[in-house]
């Protein structure tokens, strides 16, 4: 549960607060229980003790730019060809 990899990273903070993984660790697990303001907190303490870390950089990234899920639900992958001339792509009517 999420919860538990809460847990775990917070002991992993607790005993090493110079690993930055811990700190992603943490946010990652607390997004998971909808917490995204702390998820937020952690991976900036988690850069206070590696400031270039591209997990936590990225992590802080996610947070701050979360995809919409619309967007998600309307991908159509490139691989799928279109249907010229129908006013459909995918399946779906763009009309």
């Amino acid at each position: 549960s999420y919860q538990s990899a809460l847990d775990d990273a917070q002991k992993c903070v607790n005993l090493a607060p110079d690993f930055p993984k811990g700190y992603g660790r943490k946010a990652a697990a607390l997004i998971g229980l909808g917490r995204t303001a702390e998820a937020l907190l952690a991976y900036k303490q988690g850069l206070t003790k590696s400031p270039l870390d591209a997990g936590l950089l990225k992590g802080i990234f996610d947070v701050e730019n979360p995809v919409p899920q619309q967007v998600e639900e309307d991908y159509v992958p490139a691989t799928q060809p279109l249907n010229k001339g129908s006013g459909k792509q995918g399946g779906k009517n763009l009309r």
